[in-house]
């Protein structure tokens, strides 16, 4: 019943359905006989978490956020890694999702290294090469929660992890079309920004152009007018920025 009506609300959008989706998941997981089954209960707690991130984007709340963090670490205590270790380490992403969520609502530094933690333990199986579209996915999601921490923390060396991290995913993401690509073009040159701006760095700044530039190009072919909007607005701010280099004669 939860999937279906997650489902429904993916179709939708009606707030009703994730609503009822997550107090399925809920209800399931009091069942008796649904406890013992191991299989089924780290799916339901995994999905429950899912749904509880979906519910809090829709209402706001940060009470969902917590939630899903608990939903999460009570799938990550049945599982057995030796078994399963596909299964853990993707409850392991989704794990740091919902923290790096929770770090970046609350601000607190704590809740993003919790969040780092977990997406290296996934990456202990998510690897290059037998998992590469996770191992990227995972890259990416680590990049962000680097660039968060390392706003909070006004730390440059945290932003670079997040520089490597992103790269780390382009590695995978090659293909001009594929929107992952766009999404890593545009969170690459959002934390070269903040460094060129840290570090008053003229070639940072035209790294940053680069790759907001390549970003542009696919929301361009997208018509994803939000995207083209927000990415000309910050090569405004790096065009600026680039010309107070230029030596005035």
């Amino acid at each position: 019943m939860g999937k279906s009506l997650q489902l429904l609300f993916e179709i939708e959008s009606n707030k009703d359905f994730i609503s009822q989706a997550v107090e399925a998941y809920a209800e399931a997981l009091k069942v008796k006989s649904f406890k013992a089954d191991v299989d089924k209960f780290i799916k339901a707690q995994n999905n429950l978490g899912v749904a509880l991130i979906t519910l809090n984007d829709v209402v706001e709340d940060t009470k969902y956020v917590i939630k899903a963090v608990s939903a999460h670490r009570s799938a990550l205590k049945k599982i057995n890694k030796e078994d399963n270790q596909k299964l853990w380490a993707e409850t392991q992403s989704n794990l740091a999702g919902s923290l790096q969520m929770l770090g970046e609502i609350t601000n607190k530094p704590e809740k993003l290294e919790e969040a780092i933690d977990s997406y290296n333990l996934a990456l202990t199986e998510y690897t290059q090469d037998k998992f590469p579209e996770d191992w990227a996915e995972t890259q990416s999601n680590l990049a962000g929660a680097f660039q968060k921490l390392g706003e909070i923390k006004d730390d440059l060396a945290t932003l670079q992890k997040a520089v490597d991290a992103y790269k780390n995913a382009l590695k995978v993401y090659t293909s001009e079309t594929d929107k992952n690509r766009a999404w890593t073009l545009y969170g690459l040159g959002n934390v070269l920004q903040l460094i060129g701006e840290r570090q008053k760095n003229k070639q940072v700044f035209e790294d940053a152009q680069d790759a907001y530039n390549k970003a542009f190009e696919f929301f361009k072919e997208s018509k994803d007018s939000e995207m083209n909007k927000l990415i000309r607005k910050e090569l405004k701010k790096i065009k600026s920025e680039i010309s107070s280099f230029e030596i005035t004669i």
